[in-house]
Parts: C-alpha cells; structure tokens; sequence
C-alpha cells in the first residue's frame, strides 16, 4: 500500500473528493472500463468496522442458512428441556390458590 496523502490534498484542493462513489471509470483516479471485477472491487469503499475485518473467508448463502438453521434447533431443543424441566417442577408443588374477583 502506498501513501498517496499529497495526491489526496492536491484533489481536495481542487475540490475533488477522492474516492469514487459510483463514479469509478472517471474522477481522480479512474479505472479503465474493461478493467477486471477484482480490481473493481478492490477499489470500492466498504466501510464496514472492526468486524468486517475479522471475516477470512466467504460462505456460499446455503452454507450460512444450514448453520443459521442448525444453531436455532440446537437452542431450540435446549429451550425445551429447560420448559419441560419447569413444567414438571411446577406440577410437583402447585398448590391451588383462591380465585381473584373482579
């Protein structure tokens, strides 16, 4: 990665913002228009965070939905034995209370 900290004062001087939104093939620093995907890419803006930068690889959409999938039944089991569990507690020692009038 280079500094291009002079390149980007000189822009901005003139009044030109230096990154390109939606505007790659011209502007500051322009991208030829057959100019491959990746670099297409690598040249957008993704503002994202501190977690965008943990991600190290990318899953297909079926992969995500399966573990998206398997996790909500695997809580969803836990959850049941915890309901079941209290249910079977609360039938234990249920005691019958007055009703409320109203």
């Amino acid at each position: 990665m280079t500094n291009r900290m002079e390149e980007q004062k000189k822009w901005l001087s003139e009044g030109k913002i230096p990154v390109p939104f939606r505007n790659e093939s011209s502007g500051v620093d322009p991208l030829p228009k057959d100019a491959d995907p990746k670099e297409w890419f690598a040249r957008r803006g993704w503002p994202m965070g501190q977690v965008a930068g943990s991600i190290d690889s990318i899953e297909s959409a079926k992969d995500i939905i399966d573990d998206m999938v398997k996790v909500a039944v695997h809580q969803l089991s836990q959850a049941s034995t915890m309901i079941d569990m209290q249910t079977k507690s609360e039938t234990s020692t249920m005691v019958s209370l007055p009703s409320a009038r109203l």
